[in-house]
């Protein structure tokens, strides 16, 4: 008997294994991080729970990923740090780049990719559902994953044309959807909705009843909102316009509140005339505290390990700031304070500041544990509001370390309060992410996204963090920035700062696109033969008086 790993059993995926339970396949599923309601449907369709992703990589002969498209290149991730070797199976609707970037993940450990995709709702006995796969090995899997209302179908066109397939087939299906509803809404709002319903039966017969049932997609519009990106990247990556899938996406963001509930028209035109009122900090702080939580037990940032080696700050930063022993130090987004208190270690006295109060009482412990507390406090404030907290109080240096800019939608405001914290003849170190590498796709050296602030975020939700921890984030959303070099170098000199020092670097210290390599010292840099963009850069800058 052949085993399957499924990842995950959603409605869809739960259906499928049901359908290769009846042809004696035996489905395993990891229960480990997943909701009572996935429990649920795992257990109606019989499958076999092994709890963790390892355990169900150590038994599968073939793994099927039938996921949400954001979380597709994570749980990809997740199973080739499981040293998986079989083949892998993605039936989710991903854009063709994103197909050939997951290829490469799990090839790398030896297992044999395939591409998939599903078309039809959930499989039914007699239904019209279709598993379309592609790719060398696609015959291999086809006759297996196949039963009552499923038929798999192989497709020619090159390892991504299963998915490549499927965008183009929901381009037209969600999208549709999206257009139809956005439709009526306009009409119902400009008061034109019924003289409108009337043309459409006199000149496009079928289009009402069409708009109407278009409210049936909105339980799901939570899952379209990344696939309706996907499409977006598949239509930009030859060159035509990606606008009509963004904006389709736009209209099921409106709309995802609905997740799994079905509403009537009216309700659902409503919210699509309603703007989306999400607040970004709220989701961000949500989402870091499942981040601090998950980060201060990974081997990722080995807090034992820290513990115990009595490790300080990294030599380049030694190297920039020399000797800290009796200064003030203000590190601002400190996350669980490792970095903060290697500071400390140092010689400094330091505050750390972080708008996630897990991140902050994980701190507040670790300092404690580390025999720190004394030269340690912190405090659980918006950045925004940093220099208000501490009352006025200014510091020798102020310290931003990697990834942090990118969480703040206003440079300007980030750089009055490092402004008003740092005192005259103080110093500004920043460690931090190249905007120009933050703008580029994760798979390939094309500017994807802004390089410049805007006021408009740029939205993810991944399933996971960047730890070694495969354990799933219960709050997935975060909203992020780009800021370009000149915007942040101005806004500091507007605040009363001299750079002394602008470096950019082909390296940084996490793995920020999968095809980077570590070099001796540990750091993370573009192979040799490639080209090489900046990765990382620092600034050093005093103050020399006061701002404004």
């Amino acid at each position: 008997m052949t085993n399957v790993g499924l990842l995950h059993p959603g409605a869809m995926g739960s259906a499928v294994g049901a359908v290769l339970r009846t042809e004696g396949v035996e489905v395993l599923w990891a229960s480990e991080g997943r909701s009572e309601t996935t429990q649920s449907r795992a257990e109606q369709a019989g499958l076999r729970d092994v709890v963790t992703v390892d355990a169900l990589v150590a038994e599968s002969e073939i793994v099927l990923c039938i996921c949400p498209p954001h979380a597709a290149a994570d749980v990809a991730q997740a199973v080739a740090r499981s040293g998986f070797r079989g083949t892998y199976v993605d039936a989710n609707a991903v854009a063709p780049a994103t197909v050939e970037m997951i290829a490469s993940t799990v090839a790398a450990n030896g297992a044999t990719f395939v591409d998939g995709d599903l078309i039809g709702g959930p499989p039914q006995p007699g239904g019209p559902t279709r598993l379309y796969l592609s790719g060398d090995a696609a015959s291999s899997v086809a006759g297996l994953l196949t039963g009552p209302g499923l038929e798999s179908v192989v497709v020619d066109g090159g390892v991504a044309a299963a998915s490549t397939l499927k965008m183009c087939y929901a381009a037209w299906t969600k999208g549709s959807a999206a257009l139809l509803l956005a439709i009526r809404a306009a009409a119902r709002e400009f008061g034109v909705e019924d003289a409108l319903l009337a043309e459409w039966d006199r000149t496009q017969p079928g289009i009402r009843a069409r708009s109407e049932a278009a409210v049936g997609s909105v339980p799901k519009a939570w899952r379209f909102i990344g696939e309706m990106h996907e499409i977006a990247a598949t239509f930009a990556e030859i060159g035509l316009p990606d606008g009509f899938a963004e904006a389709a996406a736009d209209v099921y963001r409106r709309l995802e509140a609905f997740e799994h509930v079905d509403v009537p028209l009216d309700r659902a035109l409503d919210a699509v005339l309603s703007a989306p009122t999400d607040d970004w900090r709220v989701a961000n702080r949500a989402n870091w505290d499942d981040r601090a939580a998950i980060h201060v037990r990974s081997e990722f940032y080995d807090v034992e390990r820290w513990l115990h080696g009595r490790r300080g700050p990294r030599p380049w930063e030694v190297a920039a700031l020399g000797d800290v022993s009796g200064s003030t130090l203000v590190h601002l987004q400190c996350h669980f304070g490792l970095d903060t208190l290697a500071w400390a270690r140092a010689g400094a006295t330091v505050a750390g500041v972080d708008f996630s109060p897990v991140a902050i009482e994980e701190a507040a412990a670790l300092a404690e544990k580390a025999g720190l507390a004394s030269r340690a406090r912190f405090l659980c404030v918006d950045v925004d509001h940093a220099a208000s907290a501490l009352a006025g109080e200014t510091f020798d240096i102020a310290y931003v370390s990697l990834g942090s800019l990118c969480w703040l939608p206003s440079v300007e405001r980030w750089a009055e309060q490092l402004g008003s914290l740092v005192r005259e003849g103080g110093r500004l170190y920043i460690h931090d992410t190249h905007p120009l590498s933050w703008a580029l796709a994760a798979d390939r050296l094309t500017v994807e996204h802004t390089y410049f602030e805007e006021q408009q975020p740029f939205v993810s939700e991944s399933p996971f963090t960047y730890t070694d921890s495969d354990v799933a984030i219960v709050h997935p959303r975060a909203y992020e920035w780009n800021h370009s070099l000149g915007e942040i170098v101005s806004a500091l000199i507007d605040n009363g700062f001299v750079i002394d020092s602008l470096q950019e670097h082909d390296w940084t210290v996490w793995r920020r696109f999968r095809w980077l390599v570590r070099d001796p010292d540990g750091r993370w840099i573009t192979p040799p033969g490639r080209p090489r963009a900046p990765l990382s850069f620092t600034i050093l800058a005093s103050r020399v008086d006061s701002p404004g």
